[in-house]
């Protein structure tokens, strides 16, 4: 979670961070569970983005319970009607493959019976599960170079001053570069978090 946030604040994603927050905490006016889709690449942020949400405490104190499902068995929760009965919830469920229609109407069926207050987003890299969305989803895209660049550089240096490694800062460009085509914010901060324990040139190369 901390790759996204730098001094608690989201790091490139904040404008996607308040469009999932509104809908989180706005009242649906007709009264059926409201779902949204947060579509994007692998490992470009959206299990992150939710996490950070998820710890906000209106986030906890509208929905008493916030469920993580996988889409492999996310009917398994049918099976947990009586135990939800009544309870707002919020349930956030990945899918890494397409879902069958009839699945995902019995799951929806399941959490409009158990409370009308509760929502549901989908986790995906696959933009055809937007179809489910009643609302327009959130798309997250690779961040822009330059913001990725600024990112990487802060977490590979840490709190030493860029200014004083100038070859660490050109080799540290050549990484950004590299990790710009790839789209992974994982990899950046897993590269950035072994850089910043050694500022050293030779190790870097």
């Amino acid at each position: 979670d901390a790759y996204l946030h730098i001094d608690n604040f989201m790091f490139g994603r904040h404008t996607e961070k308040q469009k999932l927050l509104n809908f989180l905490l706005q009242h649906d006016p007709d009264g059926s569970p409201a779902v949204l889709p947060i579509i994007g690449q692998l490992a470009v942020g959206k299990k992150t983005l939710v996490a950070h949400v998820c710890a906000d405490e209106r986030i906890r104190s509208q929905f008493p319970s916030i469920l993580h499902l996988n889409g492999d068995n996310f009917l398994s929760i049918v099976d947990q009607e009586k135990a939800m009965l009544g309870t707002a919830a919020l349930l956030v469920v990945e899918f890494v493959s397409d879902v069958d229609e009839m699945e995902w109407k019995e799951f929806y069926s399941f959490v409009t019976r158990t409370n009308r207050r509760s929502k549901v987003v989908i986790i995906s890299k696959l933009e055809r599960l937007a179809r489910f969305g009643s609302v327009r989803p959130i798309f997250l895209n690779t961040l822009p170079y330059v913001e990725l660049w600024y990112l990487f550089k802060v977490l590979a240096f840490g709190s030493a001053d860029p200014a004083e490694y100038p070859r660490l800062v050109q080799i540290a460009e050549g990484f950004a570069k590299e990790l710009h085509l790839g789209g992974s914010l994982v990899a950046a901060n897993a590269l950035a978090d072994v850089l910043r324990r050694n500022l050293n040139a030779q190790a870097w190369f």
